[in-house]
């Protein structure tokens, strides 16, 4: 399983907010190929109000989550280019470096 916290650029949570609404309406078929491709099993965002602005936490799950970004950086597919120039846009990330910092740390789990 892999975390991501990152944040919104202050002037796009409203094309953020798009981006989720194709990957949920138009793209949703090449969502579901994008995760079988990538050999994820979940694949969630949450959008998290703080007082240092909007952040996206976003959770991926399965055999291909820790090598995800490095993977679709690389990737000559269509959509995977076209999901990470959104990505690029919205949250600033460079997807061919590592984000800054440490990955996060999980500190606490309970299951019942």
């Amino acid at each position: 399983m892999a975390i991501v916290l990152v944040p919104i650029k202050a002037d796009k949570l409203k094309a953020w907010e798009g981006f989720i609404e194709e990957l949920n309406g138009s793209r949703k078929a090449d969502f579901a190929d994008f995760n079988k491709r990538h050999k994820l099993t979940k694949h969630e965002a949450w959008l998290c109000e703080t007082p240092a602005g909007p952040f996206v936490c976003a959770v991926h799950e399965g055999p291909g989550s820790a090598d995800l970004i490095p993977n679709v950086a690389h990737s000559t597919n269509a959509f995977d280019k076209w999901f990470g120039s959104r990505l690029s846009e919205v949250h600033g990330m460079d997807m061919s470096k590592p984000p800054p910092g440490k990955m996060p740390e999980r500190k606490l789990s309970w299951t019942a």
